[in-house]
């Protein structure tokens, strides 16, 4: 479970931005909550804000997070030209600061980097934990300036692991392929329960098209959704096939490959189409259904950029509602989007409605519609039309062209 990303210092984030999963203690917890210790966490959030606002950087930072866990060891170029991913605006900062935590298990760990884009290494790294019962967290280990120093008692990290660590390699991706075990649970949360969804229909398509022939439960709950979804489909069908490429070379060589098809009816009988020809809106709902399905049953934390392009709204409010729903086995799904009718206060409480926003410089703000003060006296009523009022301009963060009669008169003088 994701509680909190913090990062400071990545493409349009200048100064340190919190966006945090945790439940205010002033708010109503019994919908669309997780439950852990004495703190609830949310289930959703969805971020708005105009295009180029930041909303997709905040992706793509945990992205990069995500990606530096899993492959800073075996990627030795990982941080070559680091220096372009600054905010590029400051000249005075060449650091990149970034920090998570997550629930792992019964633990909660806070672990962050910092990384010197000028000379492309890592300066800092720590982890921290609070484990199961414990009132306060104690460190695993922290790097500064290139030494470690690790807590014995609870990280076992072997010293040649600590003198062999690259400065351009995390210590936590070290340590996990020498099978540290608490360094170990952290890699495989990321890798297993951390997946981020921005733009790879194709690989999204193949993964919910293995997970239906390969999962007996997953089949069974996607083929339900589909057959619900008024698309007319009365069921799936996927198989693998083999067929024949040739290769830049010349030579022909046999490939396995999926074949997904999806069943009409009509007056005249009963086809198999290509889901290729199925539209795009439901080619996107097949494709999210595998890490929808998978997160909501084993926990997982699915993040999911633009979400509802393509998609009707009614639709994309009932999948949304599944996070909020009795049938969510303590899943998370965090997305952006611009669908303004999914601002609605029986969908998303205040704390659960973010907004990304650049000021003047091009650094990006992010703030949740909970903190957002009306004036220096008033933040927003629960029972305020959250929609509306967002385009209203009253929140922030919406595009702002200017004059669009304007714009019109003047390029039509110029055409003519």
């Amino acid at each position: 479970m994701l509680i909190d990303f913090v990062l400071k210092n990545y493409l349009s984030f200048y100064d340190e931005k919190v966006f945090s999963m945790l439940c205010p203690s002033n708010v109503e917890t019994s919908r669309g909550t997780i439950a852990f210790a004495d703190k609830h966490y949310s289930s959703l959030s969805a971020i708005y804000g105009a295009n180029a606002s930041g909303k997709t950087n905040l992706i793509n930072a945990m992205g990069f997070f995500r990606y530096m866990v899993l492959n800073s060891y075996s990627d030795d170029n990982i941080l070559s030209e680091i220096y372009r991913q600054r905010f590029l605006f400051a000249t005075d900062n060449a650091t990149i600061s970034m920090e998570i935590t997550i629930k792992v298990g019964e633990n909660i760990y806070r672990y962050g980097f910092d990384i010197n884009t000028a000379a492309e290494t890592i300066d800092n790294e720590w982890l921290f934990v609070r484990q199961s019962g414990a009132t306060r967290e104690s460190y695993c280990f922290k790097r500064y300036d290139g030494d470690i120093l690790c807590n014995s008692k609870i990280f076992k990290a072997r010293k040649k692991d600590i003198e062999s660590t690259r400065n351009n390699t995390l210590f936590l991706t070290k340590a996990a392929l020498d099978n540290e075990p608490t360094a170990k649970a952290i890699k495989d949360w990321f890798e297993h329960s951390f997946n981020i969804i921005s733009g790879m229909l194709a690989d999204t398509i193949m993964y919910t098209a293995n997970k239906y022939m390969n999962d007996e439960a997953m089949s069974k709950a996607i083929r339900y959704f589909m057959q619900n979804a008024d698309f007319g489909i009365g069921d799936i069908r996927v198989e693998e096939q083999t067929q024949k490429v040739r290769t830049e070379q010349g030579k022909v060589e046999e490939q396995k490959v999926l074949s997904i098809e999806t069943l009409h009816t009509s007056d005249n009988g009963n086809v198999y189409m290509p889901l290729a020809t199925e539209s795009l809106g439901t080619q996107k709902i097949f494709a999210l259904l595998g890490p929808w399905i998978d997160s909501l049953m084993n926990g997982k934390t699915l993040v999911v950029d633009e979400y509802g392009a393509g998609i009707h709204t009614h639709l994309a409010k009932q999948m949304l509602e599944l996070w909020q729903s009795p049938i969510n086995n303590g899943g998370q799904l965090i997305i952006t989007t611009h669908d303004t009718n999914l601002l609605r206060k029986d969908l998303l409480r205040r704390d659960q409605i973010w907004f990304a926003e650049k000021d003047k410089t091009g650094a990006t703000d992010l703030y949740s519609l909970l903190e957002y003060k009306i004036d220096q006296a008033r933040t927003v009523r629960g029972d305020a039309s959250f929609g509306k009022d967002y385009l209203a301009g009253k929140y922030g963060a919406i595009p702002y062209f200017g004059n669009i009669n304007k714009f019109i008169a003047d390029y039509d003088k110029e055409e003519n």
